[in-house]
């Protein structure tokens, strides 16, 4: 059969199943005769231009039909649909206060004016040679991609996913989406149901082996994401149908597929467990390594003795206590270790002795840390040099994996983890295929803080499984007992209510505070009071620089996003309303607190990793980039800034492996579902000179007592019992 292929315009669209997006609609071809087309197309509007494919048929009820076999939507010829097409931040020199300037002047002309005469350009008053130049060139680059922005446009996705799709996908984005519209979950927040109505667009069926397949997978990775390594395999059906809502047999039958096809691995304990496959290999290959260099000998030989101990405690001046010389010992004499403790019992001055005696008898040391904050911290209280675990192992990006690992392992006989607390199952591979037989690893963190915000417990099932040896420090020393922080951060750990003080006369002042607030509305405003006035005057510390806001949520008044909102406003009042007077929607401003939301190892000398926090330096409308000041300058262009979010306020999560001079929490029963125990240790422990919570008493009491943490279906630790 040939297809009949013309242009024409959409003048109405008569009927549309939103379901399966089935769709009818009058075309008017280019000689303006009217025909009814009928097929499955994406949400078109009146006033598009199509491209369409497809044969005649002859309906008994309506008569002379074009049926649709595919469609494409050709450029824009709306006012709306340029302006869109012009927005979609990838045209250099054009934004979206110079797009309406255009749009007003040339009207439906703006696409042949850009491709044919783009001098007439400088008609309009804001528009020199030089941006004409920098319109030109944008014009041009992005040409081979204009088919790929017009095609999604037509399948109605916003211009913050086109432009994140074709910075995922480059200039085959279309094509990707046109033969697999679930990929487009791979993108950052895209949840299934959206890419699951541009499949209905593209006309893929509901029941399709193809759309079970993809949406168990997204309810797999979903559960990675939050933590989880496995799920139990009936649990994770009935998600996959909730999720899905067609047939149990559909379901369980893709689920043969994927099982067949290697995706998804099924391990079996007292009942059957889901994995991924990459989950799957990952922590059965950590117990694999730690087992390994547990078996071979230390390095070096026998370096441990008393003396050596004393020795070291001699020249920096303490006096270990009889915990400290018993975890200095296990440390010394194991090959791998875990040291653990909360604030204030010394794992620190441990640290700087092991490190010491080490050093003493000549052996190579490395220290790093899961994040550039907590490398840094380490640094500082060690004076060795520390790096992030990416940079230990080498990430290379144009292989797009590790440069060290067991046939490039790392050079070292000693390896110090801090904050292994915060180490995922895929990190932890990483780092112990790449140490080497003769190495000894000592792993350090609190285990008592929130774990690692990827897939799996591994401080926890290593500590838990028995197989090595554990020092856990729970002796406050007394320097560090004068602070309110350190024995408030011991007391919710026992779970016991903290100790609040009341009526600290002038000029005194102490570490923690709790200030009685029930109303959201009200617990906004007093941040906004305490980190712009009272904490600046009282304490002498920076609100953008030394002033953290640390949240349980998201949402709601006391969330991450809507204290960013305010605290934005308040802190850069200047760029705000600069910002105001450009009539801009970008979000944001020059001057902007931003973190890091997700690691890029292509970014600068070595890497941008999730949570790392910066300022931004400047923002270039014309051009499209900003600059953030990190430990080094970075670019980013508009279409990239996805990358970046708004840091005056930050969940907890976020928080884990940073310090700050000053920490503000909000904690209302608005809170409840994460109302926890090591949340609120977590939180309390960021803080370095002052803590200040911000809540209900009934919120803090729910929070202390709920020791049940979010349960994580994790199997590191069974694997290394088996063994």
């Amino acid at each position: 059969m040939t297809l009949t292929r013309f242009e024409g315009v959409v003048k109405k669209v008569i009927y549309r199943n939103d379901q399966n997006s089935f769709t009818v609609m009058n075309i008017e071809d280019p000689e303006g005769m009217l025909i009814r087309a009928v097929g499955t197309v994406g949400p078109v509007r009146e006033g598009d231009s199509l491209y369409l494919h497809g044969d005649w048929e002859d309906h008994p009820r309506y008569g002379r039909n074009f049926k649709l076999a595919s469609y494409e939507v050709a450029l824009p010829n709306t006012l709306s649909g340029i302006q869109a097409f012009l927005e979609s931040g990838r045209l250099k020199g054009i934004g979206p206060k110079m797009a309406r300037q255009i749009i007003a002047r040339f009207g439906t002309d703006t696409m042949r004016i850009l491709d044919e005469e783009p001098e007439l350009l400088l008609e309009l008053p804001n528009i020199g040679s030089k941006r004409l130049g920098a319109i030109k060139k944008g014009w041009h680059e992005h040409h081979h991609l204009r088919g790929s922005i017009i095609y999604l446009q037509g399948l109605g996705l916003s211009s913050n996913l086109i432009n994140r799709a074709l910075q995922k996908f480059g200039h085959h984005a279309a094509v990707m989406i046109r033969e697999n519209p679930y990929c487009l979950t791979d993108l950052t927040g895209i949840g299934f149901h959206k890419a699951d109505r541009v499949a209905a667009d593209i006309g893929i069926s509901r029941e399709s082996g193809e759309r079970a397949r993809a949406g168990l997978i997204f309810t797999l990775n979903e559960l990675v994401e939050g933590g989880h390594c496995y799920y139990p395999k009936e649990d994770f059906l009935d998600q996959g149908q909730k999720l899905l809502d067609i047939s149990r047999d559909i379901v369980a039958a893709a689920l043969g597929q994927l099982l067949t096809a290697g995706r998804i691995i099924i391990r079996k304990n007292t009942e059957e467990l889901i994995y991924r496959a990459d989950v799957a290999h990952a922590e059965a290959m950590v117990a694999h390594h730690l087992l390994r260099l547990q078996k071979t000998p230390l390095p070096g030989g026998r370096f441990f003795s008393e003396a050596a101990i004393d020795q070291v405690a001699q020249k920096q001046g303490v006096e270990y206590s009889p915990g400290q010389r018993m975890a200095l010992k296990t440390l010394l004499t194991s090959k791998v270790s875990i040291l653990t403790g909360g604030p204030g019992t010394g794992k620190t001055t441990v640290i700087q002795g092991f490190i010491s005696i080490t050093l003493r008898a000549g052996l190579r040391i490395r220290l790093a840390a899961p994040t550039g904050r907590a490398a840094q911290k380490l640094k500082e209280t060690t004076n060795i040099q520390a790096q992030t675990i990416h940079r230990l192992l080498e990430y290379n990006p144009v292989m797009g994996g590790f440069a060290r690992s067991e046939e490039n392992p790392i050079e070292a006989d000693i390896i110090v983890i801090d904050e292994s607390s915060m180490i995922d199952i895929f990190i932890m591979h990483a780092l112990v295929r790449a140490v080497p037989d003769s190495a000894l690893l000592v792993l350090v963190g609190d285990a008592d803080q929130l774990p690692s915000v990827g897939p799996g417990n591994v401080l926890g099932d290593i500590m838990s499984s028995g197989r090595f040896p554990l020092v856990k420090l729970t002796v406050i020393f007394r320097q560090a007992a004068q602070s309110l922080i350190v024995s408030n951060a011991h007391l919710i750990n026992q779970g016991q209510m903290i100790s609040i003080p009341k009526n600290v006369p002038a000029p005194q002042k102490t570490d923690f505070y709790f200030i009685d607030r029930s109303d959201p509305n009200i617990t906004a405003q007093t941040i906004l009071y305490l980190i712009t006035e009272r904490i600046p005057q009282a304490f002498d510390l920076d609100p953008l620089k030394d002033i953290q806001v640390i949240t349980p949520m998201h949402q709601g008044e006391t969330g991450a996003q809507n204290l960013n909102i305010l605290l934005q406003k308040s802190l850069n009042q200047g760029m705000f309303q600069q910002a105001q007077a450009r009539e801009s929607d970008f979000p944001f401003y020059q001057g902007d607190r931003v973190m890091q939301i997700r690691n890029n190892y292509n970014r600068g000398q070595n890497g941008i990793f999730n949570g790392d926090i910066g300022f931004i330096t400047h923002i270039d409308f014309e051009n499209k980039f900003l600059r953030v000041q990190f430990e080094e300058s970075i670019v980013y262009e508009f279409h990239e800034v996805h990358e970046l979010a708004l840091a005056y306020a930050i969940t907890v999560h976020k928080s884990q492996g940073s310090e700050y001079p000053a920490i503000i929490l909000p904690l209302l029963t608005q809170h409840y579902m994460l109302l926890q125990r090591n949340l609120l240790y977590t939180a309390i422990t960021r803080a370095q000179r002052l803590a200040v919570i911000i809540g209900s008493y009934k919120a803090l009491s729910i929070a202390i007592k709920n020791d049940k943490t979010s349960l994580r279906f994790t199997g590191l630790r069974d694997l290394l019992q088996q063994h």
